[in-house]
């Protein structure tokens, strides 16, 4: 299985380089599969040495070059509380665009914990930004590809 410092690099790359491939949405679908299941599976310690503030990333900037990768990428219809039948649901609009840039901007805070804390330090926000933020956005965004490819 793929190291999470590995899979982070190469998911990455998709906020942060021009990157030239035949099918970037299906590289990228490969990537967060073995993301979430990592996720899934990974063991979850804490470590509880007081490490120095954590830096931010500037979401425009990642953006931007989520946007230059992914050109035909943009807003979509979803479902608020899928998971529950209703009559009325509440159609909302979902943007790849955000959900990939999103996944990267934590990831890359996780990247730096790997380079300035401990793998355990890493893991653990790994863990948290996932349950927090990044999975909802990883799971939107699967399904977006899903239905896109039909």
């Amino acid at each position: 299985m793929i190291s999470l410092k590995s899979l982070i690099g190469k998911i990455i790359v998709f906020g942060t380089h021009h990157i030239q491939s035949e099918d970037n949405v299906r590289d990228l679908k490969k990537l967060l599969v073995e993301l979430y299941s990592l996720f899934l599976q990974i063991e979850v310690g804490f470590d509880e040495t007081n490490y120095e503030d954590r830096i931010s990333y500037e979401y425009c900037d990642i953006r931007k070059q989520v946007e230059v990768n992914f050109p035909n990428l943009g807003m979509y219809w979803s479902v608020h509380d899928s998971q529950k039948i209703m009559s009325d649901a509440d159609v909302v609009v979902g943007d790849a665009i955000d959900d990939i840039t999103d996944i990267i901007n934590d990831l890359l805070k996780v990247k730096w914990c790997f380079e300035n804390t401990s793998e355990i330090d890493a893991v653990w926000h790994f863990d948290f930004l996932m349950r927090s933020h990044s999975e909802q956005h990883l799971l939107d965004l699967l399904k977006h590809f899903k239905n896109c490819s039909e």
